[in-house]
């Protein structure tokens, strides 16, 4: 038998909060490739966040970054899924330098992604792949729906042997297999002595320094333990490179941090696996690129990074999707900051962008399709809220881009901010209760305004338009105010909840990261500067960096080089 179809027994899987450090000591890059289509996305999101979402295919890159602990050594694992349509071939090949792991995926129940392994997938490996020790995987997804297979395991075994690879089936949906087809390959690359050695060279040294201001200790134990965690340092200068090859390495995120007891540290076998769950202590980031119209005449990077902050919960959202609408490339880029618990922004993030795409008009006449599809997420929320008793609510700050347009649709005090030629230019203008229109249009409702602290609706909320909030309706009202602007000739965007526009103003968060070059990077970096600053309150942003040069591999070379090299990523 191939010892590569089987490694060692599956360790026991153990849960554990995250520790109060973000040391790690190797990491890995790994790649996911395959037809669109396969789950490739759906298998990603199911192992890191343990969720499974029908999501549309990628266009363009994304990643996500994930820490484990196996036998007894802190990993790091940074998980690129790449688009499977052809057309995107020149963008996702560059991501294939530097992986020490790649997985294969292929649908059971659809023979053409099972031949297109051999026919595409395992060429470009070989064209690709500058490392000759990389352990492959083949994953078969989707074997909840047995009746449907058309691909039998014998001819996936089959293809395994024939070409030296790892091979598991799985379902993304039901999460059968999904953590040990990851875990079956890391165990393998610690099996191997020259990707061990990569990912060893990988750390960075000496990552957590910075001491917190005195301003921001409090009497918790978290508040030092958390200002290092998030790696406040130097956001922008992760791990050397390996040898001379200074772009094989991916962005590379703060991790979350983790608190293990000491009893926990003792008691864990070797041979345990500990996948950390969400904190929401920690600072989640990541990011993507894509196309302007799904072409290759403009490309576009995003991250987006999320931090709860001083704040005793997290109750901010946030949704980065890319995705084709009658054939033209959409992108959608939204915060959502929640008030009176998390439920109104959650219900934003899963549901605001899915009503908007599937709107009939949402092409041929998009600003009447936002407004309609804010007015049905609402009224939908308020219907599903009849039964709880609690209040709540959340703004939203939105960004479109379709084809050459930039549509900014906000509802409340979150912001959409834009740098062309170095200027900071507003998208939109926060709803407060004491800004004089409306002012007018609450009163003209029946409602009040009064200070209680700072200007309130009723004397409760401290924005004038939100999602939800059904005690204060009509007063409080979900109606976007929509700004369009020519794409051509802005550098970034800024989309940001009020953690961060309390401390910053628009020109200083420009200023900030206008010399950034990598989005995920400059997200971060906003964070740290608005925490650093005082900030009480959540906080969570998204970037999105415009290039308007021909995409040729040198610009994905310097993509991934901007994470190595501080010069380029400041």
């Amino acid at each position: 038998s191939n010892p590569n179809l089987l490694s060692s027994p599956i360790p026991r899987i153990m849960e554990v909060p995250s520790t109060s450090q973000q040391e790690f000591e190797y990491l890995f890059k790994l790649l996911l490739i395959g037809d669109s289509g396969v789950g490739k996305s759906t298998l990603l999101l199911s192992f890191t966040s343990k969720n499974f979402e029908d999501l549309s295919p990628t266009i363009g890159v994304d990643f996500k970054v994930k820490h484990v602990t196996i036998g007894g050594k802190k990993l790091k694992l940074a998980i690129w899924d790449t688009a499977g349509q052809e057309r995107f071939r020149t963008l996702t090949s560059s991501y294939y330098r530097g992986a020490q792991g790649i997985i294969m995926v292929y649908d059971v129940t659809r023979r053409e992604t099972f031949t297109n392994l051999s026919e595409i997938w395992a060429k470009e490996i070989d064209l690709y792949s500058t490392n000759q020790d990389c352990i492959k995987m083949l994953v078969g997804n989707k074997v909840d729906k047995e009746s449907e297979r058309v691909v039998t395991k014998k001819e996936g075994i089959d293809f395994a042997r024939e070409y030296g690879c790892l091979f598991l089936e799985c379902s993304a949906k039901t999460r059968v297999n999904v953590e040990q087809c990851f875990e079956e390959l890391v165990l393998k690359i610690l099996e191997t002595p020259s990707l061990l050695a990569e990912g060893s060279s990988g750390v960075k040294k000496n990552i957590f320094i910075q001491k917190p201001p005195e301003d921001v200790t409090t009497s918790s134990c978290c508040s030092c333990q958390l200002f290092q965690s998030i790696n406040l340092t130097d956001s922008t200068s992760p791990p050397s490179p390996v040898g001379d090859d200074v772009d094989a390495r991916p962005p590379l995120p703060s991790p979350p941090p983790h608190h293990q007891s000491q009893s926990e540290s003792t008691s864990l076998s070797s041979n345990t696996i500990m996948i950390s769950g969400r904190d929401p202590d920690a600072l989640f980031s990541g990011g993507g690129i894509s196309f302007l119209n799904g072409s290759e005449g403009a490309q576009f990077s995003y991250g987006y990074s999320s931090f709860k902050g001083k704040r005793a919960s997290m109750e901010d959202f946030y949704e980065t999707s890319i995705s084709e609408v009658d054939g033209q490339m959409v992108a959608f880029f939204g915060v959502f900051d929640g008030h009176g618990g998390a439920r109104t922004a959650e219900y934003l993030k899963n549901n605001l962008f899915k009503n908007l795409s599937s709107h009939p008009d949402f092409i041929r006449d998009t600003k009447t399709a936002i407004v309609e599809a804010f007015r049905q997420t609402d009224a939908e929320y308020l219907h599903e809220e009849k039964a709880h008793q609690k209040d709540s609510g959340s703004t939203a700050s939105t960004a479109v881009l379709l084809g050459d347009r930039l549509l900014v649709a906000n509802v409340g005090d979150s912001r959409v901010v834009a740098c062309r030629a170095g200027s900071a230019i507003p998208l939109s203008i926060d709803h407060k209760p004491d800004r004089p229109d409306e002012r007018q249009r609450i009163e003209e409702a029946g409602g009040f305004v009064v200070w209680a602290g700072t200007w309130r609706v009723g004397g409760v909320l401290a924005v004038s338009r939100a999602f939800g909030d059904k005690l204060l309706k009509p007063y409080v009202v979900a109606e976007p105010e929509i700004q369009e602007e020519e794409i051509d000739g802005v550098e970034f965007i800024i989309v940001a909840s009020d953690g961060l526009w309390n401390v910053l103003t628009n020109k200083d968060a420009v200023a900030l990261v206008q010399d950034i070059t990598d989005a995920e990077a400059a997200s971060r970096k906003l964070i740290q500067e608005a925490y650093a600053r005082g900030s009480t309150d959540n906080i969570t942003c998204v970037v999105v960096r415009f290039d308007w040069s021909p995409v040729l591999s040198s610009d994905l070379r310097t993509h991934e080089q901007a994470h190595q090299d501080p010069k380029l990523s400041q």
